[in-house]
């Protein structure tokens, strides 16, 4: 009979503890989700900073090539209206540039 208690007890203690156990397994599940759903919004906010550093960058670079292409047109006028004044002076500069090209790339 004393043996039948201690096992009523031992059992009580089993099922307690498996009781526990499974409580624990269901915080722990918890916490990883809410771990998993903390690093994923960091994971998002972080993506998105990056995403409108990368969109600033393009825009900057959108506008430098702008202003690149309006210099570019502006010295190709600058350089076509002392041609049209000086169509002389231009010829000869052309062919004296020439004349040094063609000898440095025979070397």
């Amino acid at each position: 009979m004393a043996q039948s208690k201690q096992n009523a007890a031992g059992d009580g203690s089993y099922q307690a503890l498996e009781a526990e156990l499974a409580k624990l397994r269901d915080d722990v599940a918890s916490l990883a989700g809410t771990v998993r759903d903390v690093a994923s919004d960091e994971v998002h906010a972080t993506v998105d900073a990056i995403r409108e550093r990368l969109d600033k960058a393009a825009t900057e670079a959108r506008k430098a090539a702008r202003r690149a292409k309006a210099g570019a047109h502006d010295a190709a006028d600058v350089i076509e209206d002392a041609i049209e004044e000086h169509p002389f002076t231009s010829i000869l500069v052309a062919l004296g540039l020439g004349f040094i090209l063609g000898a440095f790339l025979r070397r």
